[in-house]
């Protein structure tokens, strides 16, 4: 896929943007060089997300397949690369590993295998409300590094089971994606399975 960054590197820090000239610096910057292997996050307001500038940086990263997610309760923009990742792909083949092997032990039926599925597409979370003025988001779109989706009788594959790898990242920040998915999918995701590794300093 992509839009699944590369966790060969430390995580980059937080970065706060105060201005539309600094947001526009740090997003063309990090789009047009699509060697990146880094996650880039911006502490931004919704004020200068917005802005035309911004707003134009960010529709023609789209256009080029290249994906970011806001979190309008944060106010975080975070950006990722263009390469695949190594680490989502070892997830991604663990989890394909794991759902054949529980047809071939009978753990699930062939029947059953056929209403389950994997994706890595985006989920719109719900949002807190506010009573701040001015345009409101009401949600925004979350990508877990895979999902096991189950078809439901009428037919929707409903996300039900989240993966999110943290790439030395603090087991606090990876609680709060898993609060965030459990809170915000409006009772769609059911469980959330946390892969953390940290850097071998030795």
């Amino acid at each position: 896929m992509p839009w699944l960054s590369s966790c060969s590197d430390l995580p980059r820090p937080t970065v706060s943007v105060d201005s539309v000239t600094k947001a526009e610096y740090e997003l063309r910057s990090f789009f047009e060089d699509e060697n990146t292997n880094y996650d880039l996050r911006l502490r931004i307001s919704e004020a200068i997300l917005d802005s035309k500038p911004v707003t134009s940086i960010l529709r023609s990263a789209q256009k080029r397949k290249r994906l970011f997610i806001y979190d309008h309760e944060a106010n975080v923009l975070r950006a990722y690369p263009a390469m695949p990742r190594p680490i989502h792909n070892t997830v991604t083949d663990l989890v394909s590993q794991f759902l054949m092997k529980a047809v071939r032990t009978n753990f699930i039926t062939e029947d059953e295998q056929g209403c389950i599925s994997s994706s890595t597409e985006g989920i719109l979370l719900s949002r807190m409300q506010t009573h701040t003025s001015g345009k409101k988001h009401q949600g925004w779109i979350k990508y877990p590094e895979i999902t096991i989706l189950f078809r439901e009788l009428d037919g929707r594959s409903l996300p039900r089971v989240v993966f999110e790898v943290g790439f030395s990242e603090s087991y606090d920040d990876l609680q709060n994606d898993a609060r965030q998915w459990l809170i915000r999918s409006r009772g769609l995701v059911r469980l959330v399975i946390l892969v953390r590794i940290d850097e071998d300093v030795r």
